[in-house]
């Protein structure tokens, strides 16, 4: 199950390098499991200059750098 999850996360990181918004539903993970794919996609969004934010309950949207977007635009588009 591990491997799984790592490759899943290597996929959401290729996604956010490609500037592709990811969202991570933590709803079906134990507490641990989603500690450790928050942790993993929030490193990877800082060194990507992405954003991480809780777009809802276990909901956690990860885009990348968005420069030249407004913050009403990202809402409108992401939220």
């Amino acid at each position: 199950r591990a491997v799984r999850c790592v490759q899943v996360w290597d996929i959401a990181v290729e996604a956010i390098r490609a500037r592709k918004a990811v969202i991570l539903s933590t709803q079906y993970m134990n507490e641990e499991e989603a500690q450790r794919a928050v942790d993993f996609l929030a490193g990877a969004a800082m060194v990507l200059y992405g954003e991480l934010e809780c777009v809802g309950e276990g909901l956690i949207l990860i885009t990348p750098n968005l420069e030249g977007i407004t913050e009403e635009r990202k809402r409108k588009w992401f939220i």
